[in-house]
C-alpha cells in the first residue's frame, strides 16, 4: 500500500503561524549571521597573529574552536526555530482547521462538536464557547452562560 507523498512537517506553517515565526526567526538569523562573520573575521585576525609565533598547535586550536562556534551560533538558531515552531503551533496551529469546520457548519453540514488537541492553548480556550453558540443556533434556545465574563460597572 502507497501512501501519499506529504509535505515535509519541519517547514510546514499555516498562516497564522507566519507572523509569530517571522517575528522570532528574523532577528534569530540577522543575530547568527552577524556572529557568524564576526567569528571567521576573528579567527582569521587570530590566525594571522598567532603565525608570527611558529606554534601550529594553536593556529589547529583557533581552527577548531572557530568551527566548534559556528556550530554552536548556528545550534542556537535550531533551537529558537524549534522553540518558535511549537509555541506558534501551540497557539494558532489548529486555527485554519477550526475556521474550515466552522465554515462547513455555515453551509449547513452537520456536524459534531468541534474539538482541540491536547496542547492547544487558543483553541482550548475557544472552541467551548464556539460550540456553544453552534448548538444555541440549532437549537434556537437561549444558550446558558458557560463562562465568566468582565461587566464594566
Amino acid at each position: 500500500m502507497r501512501h501519499p507523498v506529504r509535505r515535509a512537517d519541519l517547514m510546514r506553517v499555516n498562516r497564522f503561524q507566519i507572523p509569530i515565526m517571522c517575528m522570532t526567526m528574523v532577528p534569530t538569523f540577522v543575530f547568527c549571521s552577524a556572529s557568524s562573520i564576526l567569528i571567521l573575521y576573528g579567527q582569521r585576525e587570530l590566525i594571522t597573529y598567532i603565525n608570527q609565533t611558529p606554534n601550529l598547535t594553536r593556529t589547529a586550536l583557533v581552527n577548531t574552536g572557530g568551527a566548534y562556534l559556528l556550530g554552536l551560533v548556528w545550534l542556537f538558531f535550531a533551537i529558537v526555530y524549534a522553540w518558535a515552531r511549537i509555541v506558534s503551533g501551540r497557539m494558532v496551529g489548529a486555527m485554519e482547521r477550526i475556521i474550515r469546520e466552522m465554515d462547513m457548519v455555515i453551509q449547513g453540514e452537520d456536524r459534531g462538536r468541534i474539538k482541540a488537541r491536547d496542547g492547544d492553548f487558543l483553541a482550548g480556550l475557544l472552541l467551548p464557547r464556539i460550540n456553544a453558540l453552534i448548538e444555541r443556533s440549532r437549537s434556537s434556545a437561549p444558550a446558558p452562560r458557560m463562562w465568566k465574563t468582565t461587566e464594566v460597572l
